[in-house]
């Protein structure tokens, strides 16, 4: 059997026998001692064990790389969002003071109209007292004059 092949403990035990320390009984029973299998006979299985734990380890990176890109994908989704949220704010408060702005200016509208109004009664029923005036004045004078006809109606 050649020197490399050996075992650990057989090369320490031959060593200490060359050196004396050891009684050479010992150094016999440890050379006819059954030898552990060779490691290069196991380790396929352990190869393979350890593949597959990088593999399943590879594959949670992966799926945790996805989710973190999911997660940021989300958070500037969320953003997004806020800040279109804010400029709807600001849009509905700049229609809002802008609808303030403009009752304003109706209720000033009407505060300016309501005089006239007024005026405009006034002076219908003046038209009318006038007109009834007119009519007795011209039927006095022989002219036939309706203010029913519809000719001369000054409403026209």
């Amino acid at each position: 059997m050649p020197a490399a092949s050996r075992s650990p403990v057989v090369l320490r035990s031959l060593m200490l026998a060359a050196a004396g320390v050891l009684p050479l009984g010992l150094l016999a029973a440890s050379a006819q001692a059954p030898h552990p299998p060779p490691q290069a006979e196991t380790p396929p299985a352990h190869l393979n064990a350890l593949k597959a734990r990088d593999q399943e380890l590879e594959a949670l990176r992966a799926e945790q790389r996805r989710t973190l890109e999911n997660e940021a994908r989300l958070k500037r989704e969320i953003e997004s969002i806020g800040d279109d949220r804010r400029k709807f704010n600001q849009q509905i408060i700049d229609t809002a003071s802008r609808v303030v702005g403009v009752e304003e200016r109706i209720a000033q509208t009407q505060e300016r109209l309501e005089p006239l109004d007024d005026r405009e009664q006034a002076l219908r029923a003046s038209l009318e007292q006038r007109r009834g005036v007119i009519a007795e004045v011209t039927s006095a004078n022989g002219y036939p004059c309706s203010s029913r006809s519809g000719k001369n109606d000054w409403r026209r």
